[in-house]
């Protein structure tokens, strides 16, 4: 009775991965606790070196989650592991009692699921506004596309080998259906990972059936195994030069645009070394199970470069269990392949050999993706890996070391399977709270909402997404109090995570506690210096709103600003409302003299450098000019003075050019802006009125009829500055002269791209 309960799990795992109210993993969690009774009273565990390395990778892991800086997380992850090790166990204690039957219920275990699951993936696809899942499921594209291939990559090898060695013709075209229906699974999948892993299984096919006996059956295989990869081969080829020589606005169709997606390589090699410089700053134990999520926000190079998980198991968890940890888990894998791949008959095409296939296929997906976070994938990759063990120690003497032991270690996953037990029972009364909560806050019920939300904290306070609803739903209330408290006590269990910070910011700001504000936006920032941008003028926001002029803290935000920026940008790339947020925030700071004092030479320069940069694009070159002179004659560093000497001189220039163009002395303007275009860039703010320059000399060529001078000399304004609209008015105006009305529309409507408030090139293109 107990096989038909363990497989029905396993094929009804996969199913109902990612639902809301958890049963998933209620039922996963507590079957273990009969499992392990079971265990218990037929004491069949082997001690070999295969256990010991798993139950020391589970301590390793422990030891981790205890020292957690985001414990409620890690031990979520634990929990699974346990998991993982009792069904690893049973498995191989369910197959050693009855082989057949063990065998019948595990090809069911990976046909009936994945065929299930190809086929609802078929239906949703047919519908552009299928509802779909967020959390983590296997069929709805929640993560850029479905990840049905994570569980096909183990259920298809199995499927060709029933195919390839079944003789009757019957079951023989069921099989040959369901290969096609799982083919169509993985190119429906969209991923380019499950293609190649694809190639892989017909290749290692392709290799064993050339050492099959039956000539006229490995003809035909071999014909259909070539076939299969050479197909394989041709979809990738075709998906990737799609991708490389099409553009995606050329692609109209929909399927083809998932189909042929830029591939994610870049972002792969990104978290690798997000988890490289996650593995650095903790060697030992690690950050903890499943904190990588923050550990990426944290160490990403780009802005959006981040992920809930490293794209490869194994360097994930040296980051979050450190060496030792990560060691140990290596070494359980590479044992375990090497225990499956010694038995006594080598050369056999069977259902093992078949299933080999399948664990080498998964092991080779995780070391690119994250298939094995997927619980149902990772659990069957367990009990697979369990019976292939189990079935090639059989052939073969096994060494058990301090069998002595084995009692006291069942007495253990008795109790911690216990422990499990009443876990999954606290998950599933949080849900249950939580949903009923939802139920009334939809039905705007909203005391007994409040009474149900708080249930769900005090009743599994391990669910943090969930913490981060019941804030929402304070704030929606308007009740800022519970919102601030709730934020500050999830801000100590996940303390790691930018967002909570930002969200506890924005609180103290709604209560006009400004600087507890800043403070909480500050440590968003060392959370996830990403989105330091957003940060820092936020607070640049709140400091001109709330008149809160403090000199020092002015000069360390737009400092930190300025250093996140690079010397190549400072504050000239913020858009144009955010510069004059900075700009009258730096101006009403000098104007208080009191505070402007406080500042040390060096600092008074720098605000007047800031606002040189700030207004360098305005017409007007006197304001910049008096700026930079002022931080000249300040401040006394020979570095600085330089650096401020030479943007003055430029100014100067520049100035000079536009001050000859306006009194009509083109001569002089055409010889200095020649002098500015050719002089080395000494500045990088050199190339906005470099493109002033550009588009005076090419007024002075439309003033000699040298149209194609003209048009030569507006492009290069237009490409070092495409935002200002009088160099596509300038250059349209050739046009017209010329009579390229098409090229004149495509100026035109290339300068409304760029400005699209612009009424002047609107006007101009519709004459």
């Amino acid at each position: 009775m107990i096989i038909y309960f363990f497989f029905f799990i396993l094929s009804l795992l996969p199913l109902i991965e990612g639902e809301g109210l958890g049963l998933a993993r209620f039922l996963l969690l507590s079957s273990c606790f009969p499992w392990s009774i079971y265990l218990l009273k037929k004491k069949k565990i082997t001690l070999n070196l295969v256990f010991y390395l798993f139950f020391l990778f589970l301590t390793l892991a422990l030891i981790s989650t205890l020292i957690s800086p985001v414990f409620q997380r890690s031990f979520n992850i634990l929990v699974l592991y346990f998991v993982y090790l009792i069904y690893f166990l049973l498995s191989q204690a369910l197959f050693k009692e009855n082989k057949p039957l063990f065998k019948k219920g595990l090809n069911l275990a990976l046909l009936f699921p994945s065929l299930s699951l190809t086929l609802l993936s078929f239906y949703l696809l047919s519908f552009k506004d299928a509802p779909a899942i967020p959390a983590m499921n296997l069929i709805f594209p929640s993560f850029g596309h479905n990840h049905l291939v994570d569980f096909l990559v183990l259920s298809f090898p199995l499927s060709l080998f029933l195919f390839l060695k079944e003789e009757n013709r019957v079951k023989k075209g069921l099989f040959f259906l369901l290969n096609l229906i799982y083919l169509a699974g993985f190119i429906l999948s969209f991923s380019r990972g499950g293609f190649l892993l694809l190639l892989f299984i017909a290749g290692c096919f392709f290799l064993k059936l050339k050492k099959t006996e039956t000539s006229f059956f490995k003809k035909i295989s071999l014909k259909y195994v070539l076939f299969l990869g050479v197909f394989v081969f041709l979809l990738i080829s075709l998906s990737l030069f799609s991708s490389l020589f099409l553009e995606e606005n050329q692609i109209r169709s929909e399927f083809f645009q998932k189909f042929t997606r830029s591939p994610s390589h870049q972002s792969r090699l990104e978290y690798w070394h997000q988890s490289f410089l996650s593995f650095k700053e903790k060697p030992i134990f690690g950050w903890g199970l499943d904190n990588f999520r923050y550990l990426s926000k944290k160490y990403q190079s780009q802005s959006h470069f981040w992920s809930w998980y490293s794209h490869n198991h194994f360097l994930q968890l040296f980051s979050e269990t450190g060496f030792l940890g990560g060691l140990c888990f290596l070494g359980l894998i590479l044992l375990s392949l090497k225990r499956i791949f010694l038995t006594s008959v080598k050369d056999e095409f069977n259902l093992n050999w078949a299933l080999k296939i399948s664990v080498l296929a998964s092991i080779l997906q995780s070391l690119f993706d994250f298939n094995w976070q997927f619980s149902s994938v990772f659990l069957l990759f367990w009990v697979i890996l369990g019976f292939l063990i189990k079935d090639s120690e059989e052939s073969r003497e096994t060494k058990e070391y301090l069998p002595k032991l084995k009692p006291y270690f069942l007495m253990f996953f008795v109790f911690i399977a216990f422990l499990i037990f009443l876990t999954s029972f606290l998950e599933l009364k949080g849900s249950f709270y939580y949903f009923k909560a939802r139920e009334y806050e939809e039905n705007n019920q909203f005391t007994k909402a409040s009474f149900y939300y708080e249930k769900v904290l005090t009743s599994w306070p391990f669910k943090l997404e969930r913490w981060k609803k019941i804030i929402e739903y304070y704030q929606d209330q308007g009740d800022l109090d519970k919102a601030l408290a709730v934020s500050q006590k999830l801000g100590l269990k996940e303390p790691l995570n930018g967002d909570n910070y930002l969200v506890l910011g924005d609180l103290y700001f709604e209560k006009n506690d400004f600087l507890k504000a800043i403070q909480a936006y500050e440590k968003a920032v060392l959370m996830n210096p990403q989105q330091g941008e957003k940060v820092y003028l936020k607070i640049v926001e709140l400091y001109l709103e709330n008149n809160l002029i403090n000199s020092k803290e002015i000069i360390r935000v737009l400092t930190n600003l300025e250093t996140l920026k690079q010397e190549r940008c400072l504050l000239l790339c913020l858009g144009k409302e955010s510069e004059e947020n900075v700009n009258s925030l730096l101006i009403k700071l000098i104007q208080q003299d009191d505070e402007f004092n406080k500042l040390n030479p060096k600092e008074q320069a720098k605000v007047y450098f800031w606002l040189t940069i700030l207004n360098i694009h305005q017409q007007n070159w006197e304001e910049p000019i008096s700026y930079i002179k002022k931080a000249v004659k300040i401040d006394n560093n020979l570095k600085n003075k330089e650096k401020y000497q030479v943007l003055l001189d430029e100014l100067l220039l520049i100035q000079a050019i536009d001050q000859s163009y306006q009194s009509n002395n083109f001569n002089e303007a055409e010889t200095l802006a020649f002098k500015l275009i050719k002089t080395p860039l000494l500045s990088f703010y050199q190339k906005f009125y470099l493109a002033k320059a550009n588009n005076i000399l090419g007024e002075i060529m439309l003033r000699k009829e040298d149209y194609l001078k003209a048009e030569e000399y507006f492009l290069k304004a237009i490409e070092i500055n495409p935002w200002d609209q009088d160099f596509y008015l300038n250059l349209s105006f050739i046009y017209v002269k010329s009579k390229k009305n098409d090229k004149k529309e495509m100026t035109l409507n290339k300068c409304l791209d760029f400005n699209p408030w612009s009424q002047k090139c609107l006007r101009n293109l519709n004459k």
